[in-house]
């Protein structure tokens, strides 16, 4: 009983405020703007996307179907950001501690549910295009907008299941090896154990963020291959429509890899941190000398800041780039986006 008192006490320790190393005040400052910055851009620029979908009957694709779901999980970023800034506005006092605590878990919780669909929504997206370059004339018989809306739907309530019901059901939230330290690892406000084994449930977690990664990177891949061949093709080919929908495909195909290619190279800098932690790299999550242990305060400082600087970069960007990209690069969002403006 009293280990596991222990125990307790120790993971609680590793959620919420660690006033003793945290950066400078005006570096906190300084984030706190960057967040709030985020926030207004990534809400606003997903609205309109949405907003757009939902004007224009041209735009209800199964395409633009799968995306204004992703952009619906950009805009719980700027959640996240919202509450990191009322944990940061609480003042250090004895009695808002245990709210800073639960913000910080609900947001860990928040980070790893939205990074987890953002992720499988890009490989949806890939395969999407994949189908759509493969299959031309087919596409719309094959991925109508109700597959797509079944499938977005399925995403979202499996990723639910897999981040938040099953672990709560297995009670995986407290140990170490847990989806509770990955959580921990994720997100800035907190501390994570160095693994020192892995459980069934993370390395089947892990194994399945990788698929994923995979499978998109693969379907990519095949996209401009199939493109180099076609390309070949369409020059001796002499049916007008069926290069004119080849053309668009592949247009369409380049337009996308350049939402998905930033989307997933902003996410390698915050999952090697999280790597690095679960490795034990970093002074603060040394499993050996318990997170509740003091260390060097410049390099927990150190630390500290780049575990902020990472998280908010990775999410930050993840946020604003399908918006801002596909507002630009799609000349149908394009011009129902002006259409819009003028209208105001």
């Amino acid at each position: 009983m009293g280990e596991n008192r222990l125990n307790a006490s120790s993971n609680d320790s590793c959620w919420g405020p660690q006033p003793q190393s945290e950066p400078t005040q005006q570096l906190q400052t300084t984030l706190m703007i960057i967040r709030v910055i985020f926030s207004v851009i990534c809400i606003c620029a997903n609205f309109l996307l949405i907003r757009a979908f939902c004007k224009f009957s041209t735009l209800r694709t199964a395409s633009n179907l799968i995306l204004v779901s992703l952009c619906i999980a950009d805009c719980l970023i700027a959640m996240t950001f919202i509450l990191d800034i009322i944990r940061l506005a609480l003042k250090e006092r004895d009695n808002d501690k245990p709210l800073k605590r639960i913000l910080c878990q609900i947001n860990a919780s928040l980070t790893l549910s939205i990074t987890t669909i953002i992720v499988l929504h890009l490989a949806l997206i890939s395969v999407e295009r994949v189908i759509a370059v493969k299959f031309p004339l087919r596409y719309n018989s094959i991925l109508t907008n109700r597959r797509a809306l079944l499938a977005s739907v399925v995403l979202w309530v499996s990723t639910v299941l897999v981040t938040v019901v099953i672990p709560q059901a297995l009670n995986l939230e407290k140990d170490g090896a847990s989806t509770g330290n990955i959580k921990r690892g994720l997100h800035p406000c907190s501390r994570a154990f160095a693994f020192k084994f892995l459980g069934k449930y993370v390395i089947f977690f892990t194994t399945l963020m990788v698929i994923t990664l995979l499978i998109t990177l693969f379907c990519h891949g095949y996209i401009f291959t199939v493109s180099y061949k076609q390309r070949k093709q369409m020059r001796r080919q002499n049916n007008l429509s069926r290069v004119a929908t080849i053309k668009e495909e592949l247009k369409r195909a380049r337009v996308i890899f350049l939402v998905v290619a930033p989307n997933l190279l902003s996410f390698v800098p915050l999952f090697t941190f999280l790597i690095l932690r679960f490795s034990g790299k970093f002074p603060d999550d040394n499993n050996d000398q318990g997170c509740h242990r003091h260390h060097r305060h410049h390099r927990h400082g150190h630390t500290m800041l780049a575990k902020k600087i990472v998280y908010i970069s990775a999410m930050g960007s993840n946020a604003i780039c399908t918006p801002i990209i596909y507002g630009f690069k799609n000349q149908q969002f394009k011009t129902a986006l002006l259409k819009m403006v003028k209208c105001t």
